[in-house]
């Protein structure tokens, strides 16, 4: 992913993102039956205002997800049949997905958040593999898009939320998200400052429990849980000259 701040002289903060998350509810799929209409190994290619007028109800599903499919290709599809006598529309296919334990169509969730269908041009400073919503340590980075005019990210925005059970969000927008969990803890740092091509993050420690945040530290990031209240990161040092560099630290909340 490139550069997505804009030019800035010093440091700037990165403003939230308000819109509202999809709910699994609304994207769990009904069945284990797709319709497939397209398939490509660019995301970016099945979403946008025309994927959707061409497409609609259709979602993007990743063939990594499904233990029917090859590994790297994504289909835009719609779940079920595509007519009560069986055959599929002409130019797409009926096919099976079992979702992989772990992954997102797991969670009964698209690959590719379908705020992405309203989209309209095909975005520079971002590209497929930056669309595709992706678990890790039970933990969905899922990226969403804001039409905003002007906008230095090109619309592109960053949710975390924890799927461990109930989903819960816990950042709205959190600009190239490195998290990581324990027992009874998240970590998650988020890139709000640039200076000049690199970003600086800030850290957040949260309550697994209730996602209450319990600390947050500046220009760290690349978190490990070391033991059950102590956190590893990088902290980031600032030269005069502009760079950067990164340093262990540990941290005891």
């Amino acid at each position: 992913m490139k550069n997505v701040f804009g030019p800035l002289h010093g440091l700037a903060l990165l403003a939230a993102g308000l819109a509202c998350p999809t709910t699994a509810a609304e994207s769990r799929p009904t069945g284990s039956i797709w319709t497939i209409i397209q398939s490509a190994r660019d995301p970016l290619a099945l979403v946008g205002a025309a994927a959707a007028r061409r497409a609609p109800g259709a979602q993007v599903m990743s063939g990594s997800d499904c233990v029917e499919f090859r590994p790297g290709v994504y289909v835009l599809a719609r779940p079920g049949q595509a007519r009560p006598s069986g055959a599929p529309s002409p130019g797409s296919y009926v096919k099976r997905c079992t979702p992989k334990a772990g992954s997102v169509a797991a969670l009964g969730l698209p690959a590719v958040d379908p705020s992405f269908a309203r989209m309209h041009d095909r975005p520079v400073n971002f590209d497929g593999s930056d669309i595709v919503s992706t678990v890790r340590s039970r933990l969905l980075l899922r990226p969403w898009y804001v039409p905003d005019a002007n906008d230095p990210r090109e619309g592109l925005r960053m949710a975390v939320e924890d799927v461990a059970g109930p989903r819960r969000v816990i950042e709205r927008d959190c600009n190239q998200a490195e998290v990581a969990r324990n027992g009874g803890y998240i970590a998650i740092a988020c890139a709000v400052e640039q200076v000049g091509e690199a970003a600086l993050y800030r850290m957040s420690v949260y309550r697994a429990s209730d996602l209450t945040r319990i600390r947050t530290e500046q220009r760290c990031r690349r978190p490990q849980f070391a033991a059950g209240r102590v956190l590893a990161c990088a902290a980031q040092i600032v030269r005069p000259n502009g760079q950067i560099i990164e340093q262990p630290r540990r941290i005891t909340f």
